[in-house]
């Protein structure tokens, strides 16, 4: 007798040993399908050239293979605008800041303030950038941060302002 049902102990035996044989049989053979995809998507996402994209940074920022292709590496603020741009796009620089602080002008004027660029990607960047030239973060940041206001000038001379 089990003491916690009062069933004698082989009264299921039979019939819940094929089930549970039949049941465990396919959740092995779900889960080494999810293993295998699971396996296949991290051997997509490791190459670095997977679908003309090419990872810039250790945090995984990912750039389109052309446009990495065409950077100016003859001078490393060149290289960090282009990286920029690449990564970013212009109207995103344009709405964006490197520390998402509110400026000088944006409080005396009432104006909306601009959001913070991702952390992450900006990382990267600095990252790809120092491995090639012997600069430090200070100055890549200052880089950074031209490049934004140079991008929201640029928009707002040609008539497209930038929503914030």
């Amino acid at each position: 007798m089990n003491k916690t049902t009062q069933t004698p102990r082989g009264f299921y035996k039979d019939s819940s040993d094929k089930f549970m044989r039949s049941f465990r049989a396919k959740l092995d053979q779900l889960e080494g399908q999810l293993l295998q995809l699971k396996l296949k998507r991290r051997a997509n996402n490791a190459k670095p050239g997977g679908k003309g994209k090419i990872i810039i940074g250790p945090n995984g920022t990912r750039m389109p293979k052309k446009l990495y292709e065409g950077i100016n590496w003859t001078c490393y603020k060149k290289a960090t605008r282009d990286l920029c741009k690449g990564v970013f796009g212009i109207k995103m620089l344009a709405t964006h800041t490197l520390c998402g602080r509110p400026g000088r002008g944006a409080v005396i004027h009432n104006r909306k303030t601009k959001q913070k660029l991702p952390p992450t990607q900006v990382q990267d960047i600095e990252h790809c950038v120092q491995s090639q030239f012997k600069v430090d973060q200070l100055a890549i940041r200052g880089v950074i941060r031209q490049v934004c206001a140079d991008a929201g000038r640029t928009l707002k001379i040609a008539g497209e302002e930038p929503k914030v």
